[in-house]
């Protein structure tokens, strides 16, 4: 860079038109560095842009039931003293309203009520059900018919004329391919602001999915996806845990407890995240992480954000049983 001391030069001399040049050459090649800088920086998005992304961030726990997460939650040991301490004091905290509950409650409360189910929880879900338009669901379960020949007779028919329809018979059923297992998967990720009430429609647009195609005939799995991530990417977790197998019947007291109630992630979901971060956490524990996914062909997932009221819910489930129809 050109340095200058003492009186300036008078303009018009020579000793001013040096300095003059030496400025322009000086702003030139300060344009020059500027345009390489912004060359090699295009250069190296276009090289990120080009790598093929990793399948996932985070690392992933699989549990193959709620009670397994809630061992985890309970019985994990960290060598993280921070992290320890914010699980054992976070274990006895006590809410209400940020858990979603009209009553204070701890983690050993929201576990029984995981056990045991959450009647008010699912009262709301069935409230929700009635209020979406079902369309004709192709069934996979036997149903019975009226024809002209079958099992039992209804004289009631038989004495009005009716005889093409005057036997009851039964449709039989079409078998279960393993395409017709329908896979839902529900992130319950949230960040501390997020009113309950909100997180409350996630779970519940999947339950009422769930049940209606249960109802179909349809086989359906459940997934609860909860992750969050401290600070940084860098240590970025995640748990997928099977809430309801395709083959087992479906309790709608059950899942609210675990998929609708806030307090189930913000109680025992937060204390797993201390016990299975790898770095010193904040008392805040991290970031929700609202991105993940299980990225796989055919699943139906949702995650907060998607729906946050009942409005939304209702349609949120129309339009996916449209794919049903």
């Amino acid at each position: 860079m050109a340095t200058h001391r003492g009186r300036p030069p008078k303009p018009g001399s020579d000793a001013w038109f040096k300095r003059q040049a030496e400025e322009r050459a000086e702003a030139l090649a300060r344009e020059a560095r500027q345009a390489e800088q912004e060359r090699l920086r295009a250069e190296e998005a276009a090289k990120r842009a080009a790598e093929p992304e990793p399948k996932s961030k985070y690392v992933v726990h699989r549990y193959g039931s709620i009670n397994e997460f809630i061992d985890a939650a309970t019985n994990k040991w960290t060598e993280i003293e921070q992290n320890r301490k914010h699980a054992q004091s976070h274990y006895s905290h006590t809410d209400s309203d940020w858990y979603g509950l009209e009553y204070s409650a701890k983690f050993p409360d929201i576990a029984k009520l995981v056990k045991d189910g959450w009647a008010d929880g699912a009262r709301r879900l069935f409230d929700t059900s009635e209020h979406v338009k079902k369309p004709a669901l192709e069934s996979i379960n036997r149903h019975m018919i009226w024809k002209d020949e079958g099992e039992e007779i209804s004289l009631d028919r038989l004495y009005s004329g009716e005889f093409d329809t005057m036997w009851r018979g039964f449709k039989p059923a079409r078998k279960k391919q393993a395409g017709r297992i329908v896979r839902l998967a529900c992130n319950i990720s949230a960040n501390s602001g997020v009113e309950s009430s909100e997180m409350f429609w996630t779970g519940a647009a999947t339950i009422v999915l769930a049940d209606i195609l249960t109802k179909a005939g349809f086989s359906v799995q459940i997934d609860l996806l909860n992750a969050s991530y401290n600070g940084s990417m860098e240590d970025a977790i995640a748990a997928i845990t099977t809430v309801k197998d395709a083959d087992q019947p479906l309790s709608i007291s059950s899942l609210a407890s675990t998929l609708c109630l806030a307090g189930y992630y913000r109680s025992i979901g937060l204390v797993w995240n201390w016990k299975h971060y790898r770095t010193p956490a904040p008392s805040t524990c991290g970031k929700a992480g609202h991105d993940f996914s299980l990225d796989e062909p055919g699943v139906i997932e949702i995650r907060h954000g998607d729906v946050e009221n009942q409005a939304q819910c209702v349609r949120w489930v129309e339009d996916k049983l449209q794919a049903f129809a």
